[in-house]
């Protein structure tokens, strides 16, 4: 892939059908295929987590210093030392510089989608609209910079892969996919006013009463999927000595425990707590001491999204015609007008299970743990949370 093109391939079917002059209802499929995308870039000159396997199940000191047999030295001219993890690595004469792949095009996604509008005017001035959107995008990289390592940026924030080197387990839902949504809207030009259904003669009368226009939109959606990460490298270490997370360039995942619930049911009670939306008793630490693993938990978990969004606006409006040429508009406009609050998973807070790597104390002090939960998982961030109801008010 690494002269691929990225290409997308898009098609479209759509079915309009007119019930009445009044009532029109239209549906359409969609599709997108994407291939050779952007993807994270990689560190080529890490070691392979086999390699790295066996160091640990051997307890091997990766950090012991050796000298290097390359001959090279320091711009004082002195040998410069490497260590045994470095002489893991793929390139080891080059130990201290990151290779870094650029614009990597190992990504693919799948896109479908189908959309179904209904329109409906009922006379004197009242048009409805209602429209519904079911969609799925899988993919392997929802974001890929394609710059060096560490650089990649996300809104959704950078689910990043556990193995770099294999992007195929990687396959889940995006980052940025909204499976459902419904958005139902009108809008109503009162039929008050001089040549409308309730005429006024009176000049003052028709000023005052004619020229209203109301307005509103609700909608409802599911939130996206959420991504953890374990935020430690886990069993990633050699009880030998030396470095602490040796899975560099990876971000490990946890597992899975089968059977517990995901997002707790009372979770409103108290959104901005740890653990308060995301139950940490379903997850667990891959591996055990000794026999490092990567998490069974998916890049994204299509079964715990953010909290399911809900909004209503409205809108009234005052036509003022000043004379023949020149009309002015009064809006106001209430957003959020029942006040209800929508909750999001802040995409760079609270998706770390764990507070940091392995405790090395607890190998010789039972009562010190051997991981600490992250004071801020599975909590929502009352910054995410979206303001409350919100009046504007303009004149055009």
């Amino acid at each position: 892939t690494g002269s691929a093109q990225p290409y997308a391939a898009q098609w479209s079917f759509s079915m309009q059908r007119s019930f009445s002059a009044n009532t029109i209802v239209e549906a359409t499929y969609a599709g997108n295929k994407g291939n050779h995308l952007f993807s994270p870039s990689l560190d080529q000159n890490i070691p392979s987590y086999d390699a790295m396997r066996q160091a640990i199940r051997g307890q091997v000191n990766l950090g012991q210093t050796l000298a290097n047999p390359y001959g090279i030295r320091d711009t004082a001219g002195r040998p410069l030392n490497m260590t045994v993890y470095d002489q893991l690595r793929p390139y080891p004469h080059l130990w201290s510089q990151q290779i870094s792949s650029i614009f990597d095009r190992r990504g693919s996604s799948i896109y479908h989608a189908l959309y179904v509008t209904y329109k409906q005017r009922y006379g004197k001035g009242l048009t409805t609209i209602a429209s519904y959107t079911w969609q799925k995008s899988i993919d392997n990289a929802s974001s890929g910079f394609g710059g060096l390592v560490g650089q990649e940026t996300d809104i959704f924030g950078l689910a990043k892969p556990q193995n770099p080197n294999n992007l195929q387990p990687e396959r889940s839902e995006s980052t940025y996919n909204i499976p459902h949504k419904l958005i139902v809207g009108y809008n109503y030009e009162v039929p008050v006013g001089k040549g409308l259904a309730v005429p006024l003669r009176n000049p003052v009368l028709n000023a005052v009463a004619g020229g209203w226009n109301l307005a509103g939109m609700f909608s409802v959606q599911q939130g996206y999927p959420i991504w953890l990460r374990l935020g430690s490298g886990g069993y990633w270490f050699s009880q030998g000595g030396g470095l602490g997370n040796i899975a560099s360039g990876s971000t490990i995942r946890p597992n899975l425990v089968p059977g517990v619930q995901v997002v707790n049911d009372n979770w409103r009670a108290n959104p901005y707590v740890a653990g308060s939306y995301l139950n940490s008793a379903a997850f667990a630490i891959p591996g055990t001491l000794g026999n490092p693993e990567f998490g069974n938990l998916p890049r994204t978990m299509s079964f715990a999204r953010s909290p399911v969004t809900r909004n209503f606006d409205v809108n009234l409006s005052k036509r003022i015609r000043v004379n023949e040429r020149v009309t002015v508009t009064l809006r106001t406009d209430a957003l959020n007008v029942l006040n209800h609050p929508n909750f999001f998973f802040n995409p760079n807070n609270g998706h770390d299970l764990l507070g940091g790597d392995f405790n090395r104390q607890s190998l010789t002090n039972p009562a010190t743990a051997a991981f600490n939960l992250n004071a801020n998982f599975g909590r929502l961030d009352p910054n995410n949370t979206n303001n409350g109801r919100t009046f504007r008010l303009a004149v055009r």
